[in-house]
């Protein structure tokens, strides 16, 4: 991934430009079908199907002829932008409804002239509704038309979110398909730290720091803004160890297990050695870009996606009863994050 940084000492700017992808779509309806390879594979119209594009393949099995070279995609830009600095003087004002101090006036035309400078002018801006962040955009309009023009949403959801750990990123995804549309080629979030500056992280798989007033700058290409979020032609590579002979029309419990970084899915021999002879069956995959699973180009916790894909596979089967986890070290982190998003009770 090539980035360039740009920083201003004199007026605290600082605009990280990355190449990104979001996420893939985490709600796959899966087909009954053996396998030990999972695909993501993309809509062959350039439309969104109604089931998930997320099927399970058998591995021998050949490329659908309905799956086509998809249209030609255009740039899409995404400019995450941190609220100027905020001023302190009234104690009794709550946090929402802090305003602007004198520096952070000052920063908020200067980076409003950059972003004019470089060419990265939204067409739709989806900004927190606090005070600090208004402001900010007010002034923002005051000094390049192209703000003023621009289609703005706040979102008061935006100022809650960026203070939970883990959870901006996804609901950024979800806002900004949701409020774009395909004509739609920048747009613009601001928004708070935490999570703005964990987000941009996350989209670009860099260390972003995000101070008051700075702009991440991410670029990638796609049909549409709905199409960044689902699936990019992604195979896992999978195995399901079950015992021999599999009891008839019994379900038995499952005992998912996540390799660690620099590992794969055979270090799963371990665990199926000890759980299958009390009738848990074990399933393992590499995670994206370890062993046979192909490498993509999302940010590091594409094993978090990896894992709810393989999550929600597995609560489609008759022959699964629960679900366990099973991780070491990059794969205990995992499934840890993953239980935030599908609950403590996997059964």
């Amino acid at each position: 991934m090539n980035a360039v940084t740009l920083f201003n000492h004199s007026i605290n700017l600082n605009i990280q430009q990355h190449s990104f992808s979001f996420p893939p779509a985490a709600h796959p309806k899966w087909p009954r079908a053996s396998s030990s390879s999972i695909r993501r594979r993309n809509p062959s119209n350039g439309t969104r199907p109604s089931s998930s594009p997320l099927v399970v393949e058998v591995e021998s099995k050949a490329v659908s002829d309905s799956e086509q070279t998809p249209p030609p995609s255009v740039a899409r830009r995404l400019i995450l932008l941190r609220h100027a600095n905020s001023s302190w003087v009234d104690p009794s004002l709550k946090d929402h409804d802090r305003p602007l101090s004198e520096r952070g006036q000052a920063d908020a035309v200067k980076v409003s002239l950059k972003l004019q400078q470089l060419g990265w002018i939204p067409q739709l801006i989806l900004s927190s509704n606090a005070v600090r962040t208004r402001e900010t955009l007010t002034i923002m309009q005051q000094q390049v038309r192209g703000f003023l023009e621009a289609e703005v949403h706040y979102i008061s959801s935006f100022y809650s979110i960026a203070a939970m750990d883990g959870q901006t990123a996804e609901h950024l995804q979800h806002i900004v398909c949701n409020y774009s549309r395909d004509d739609i080629l920048t747009v613009m979030c601001m928004g708070h730290n935490r999570g703005w500056e964990e987000a941009a992280s996350m989209f670009t798989g860099a260390s972003i720091e995000l101070k008051t007033c700075n702009a991440a700058l991410l670029e990638t290409t796609g049909k549409s803004w709905d199409e960044l979020t689902s699936a990019r032609g992604h195979t896992l590579r999978c195995s399901h160890y079950l015992p021999s002979p599999f009891p008839d029309d019994v379900s038995l419990p499952c005992v998912i297990y996540c390799h660690g970084n620099s590992g794969c899915r055979a270090d799963a021999n371990e665990a199926a050695v000890m759980l299958l002879p009390s009738n848990i069956t074990v399933f393992t995959l590499d995670f994206s870009g370890s062993g046979l699973s192909e490498v993509c180009n999302f940010f590091f916790p594409a094993q978090r996606y990896d894992l709810k894909i393989v999550v929600s596979y597995l609560r489609s089967k008759k022959q699964i009863s629960r679900i366990g986890l099973w991780g070491r070290s990059m794969g205990a982190v995992t499934w840890y994050i993953v239980l935030s998003f599908v609950g403590s009770s996997l059964g």
